[in-house]
């Protein structure tokens, strides 16, 4: 369903939303580093509220639409549920890329951009392993074993 693509459109025009989508994202990603650098405990409730009054505010003055931001809150709310920060950070990366193709050249530039990233994930190696392994070369018993945690009373010994 588009309809909410197309009611933002209707009030925003494209530059608009990329301009939005990166400022937020970059606010966002501020307010991130002060709460990993900032040695308190009291530093994230401190950062979540302020995180909010800004955002109250923001979206009085329209400067950001609350669509926006509620998207780009998703995302880093997902991103925290990466284990490795160091992975979190390179997918933000990859997000920002992905969107200044789309700012450019729409849908063509995110499929290109999907198609360009996953064509170097594949040519990785690591320790000559490849980085996607049992998904391409595809090896179905280990993309099995990956997918679906054997239990180790079941797991063969060497």
């Amino acid at each position: 369903d588009y309809s909410f693509y197309f009611s933002l459109q209707s009030v925003y025009t494209n530059g608009e939303l990329i301009f939005q989508m990166f400022a937020s994202s970059i606010i966002i990603e501020i307010f991130r580093l002060a709460i990993i650098h900032t040695p308190s405990i009291l530093i994230t409730a401190l950062s979540l509220i302020s995180a909010l009054i800004l955002s109250q505010i923001s979206i009085e003055l329209n400067i950001f639409s609350g669509e926006i931001l509620l998207i780009v809150s998703l995302s880093t709310i997902c991103g925290f549920a990466l284990p490795s920060f160091e992975f979190a950070l390179s997918l933000r990366v990859c997000s920002f890329l992905l969107l200044i193709l789309v700012s450019f050249f729409k849908m063509e530039g995110l499929t290109f951009g999907i198609i360009i990233l996953f064509i170097y994930l594949v040519n990785i190696k690591i320790f000559d392993i490849p980085y996607l392994y049992p998904l391409c070369p595809l090896n179905i018993k280990k993309l099995k074993e990956y997918i679906f945690r054997v239990n180790n009373k079941d797991k063969k010994t060497l």
